[in-house]
């Protein structure tokens, strides 16, 4: 894989590109941009429930906004930040 493309990636660049262009890898042709198994990125509530996910992406809201708090697989979400409030 070539990594000489995201060289482009330094903080004076980034602080002037708005977060469109930084989400979809915009400094990239779809040649350059590989495929992540699904389970690395899991659409909660646009997939079905899955306790094997390793990465819950809640492209619909987080379970921080009311609206999406018991939202398909929110369990997850507030299981980490309940441990992240946990004083050590």
């Amino acid at each position: 894989m070539d990594t000489t493309k995201n060289k482009i990636l330094i903080p004076e660049f980034i602080n002037i590109k708005d977060g469109s262009f930084l989400h979809r890898f915009s400094w990239l042709s779809d040649e350059h941009i590989g495929e992540l198994d699904k389970e690395w990125n899991w659409l909660a509530t646009e997939y079905e429930q899955n306790n094997m996910a390793k990465v819950i992406h809640y492209t619909l809201g987080t379970p921080c906004f009311e609206e999406y708090q018991d939202s398909d697989m929110s369990q997850y979400w507030h299981n980490i930040y309940r441990k992240l409030k946990t004083p050590l």
